[in-house]
């Protein structure tokens, strides 16, 4: 059944991707994923929660290798940032981890993006969040909230179904994503294993 779905998600995005701008393409899958409504419920009718957000992160994702946007990494766990698990993390040679932080709706989870964000910039100073959404209301609430500080964590908010998400391609684009290194905790000094060593 949940490869079934994959499947129709994949072909829903694949055929929305025709379009000639990542903003469209966003539009048209939407509208075919809530054509094929029915086809993703529960057994009892009840829509499954996760599929909403799901379907945005593989349209997303689906845009990130259209343009060329690659490597990323998908529901990433990010090194002494702990308890956190990133819708997509692309790691950039200018300014290290750019996090894509993706809600269909707001309400209040842009607080728990928010918390994720100032995570990332404690260990990461130079890391950006943008949070992306198809909600053009509670998009601008947002904005507003960030441009008056107090939102502090998310550098801004995208609808997803305007032009600001080819905006914001086009500045990823700009940017050279690579693999993230590995990193050593303790860079320098003597490794004391048994108490005859200290000297």
């Amino acid at each position: 059944m949940a490869k079934d779905r994959s499947k129709l998600f994949l072909d829903l995005i694949e055929q929305a991707l025709k379009s000639d701008n990542a903003h469209n393409s966003v539009i048209t899958a939407w509208q075919l994923f809530k054509n094929h409504r029915n086809q993703f419920a529960q057994k009892d009718g009840e829509m499954n929660r996760n599929a909403n957000g799901k379907f945005l992160e593989l349209i997303i994702q689906r845009l990130l290798i259209k343009n060329g946007i690659i490597p990323f990494y998908a529901n990433a766990e990010v090194a002494l940032v702990p308890d956190v698990n990133f819708d997509i993390i692309i790691y950039t040679k200018e300014c290290g981890p750019i996090c894509l932080s993706i809600k269909t709706s707001l309400r209040e989870r842009y607080k728990q993006a928010n918390l994720e964000a100032i995570a990332l910039k404690q260990v990461h100073r130079r890391a950006k969040t943008f949070l992306l959404t198809i909600e053009p209301n509670e998009s601008k609430k947002l904005a507003r909230k960030i441009k008056d500080g107090i939102v502090l964590g998310i550098d801004e908010v995208i609808d997803c179904k305007t032009a600001d998400l080819d905006v914001l391609l086009s500045r990823l684009k700009q940017l050279t994503p690579c693999e993230a290194g590995t990193i050593n905790i303790i860079k320098n000094g003597k490794l004391i294993q048994k108490s005859g060593a200290i000297n």
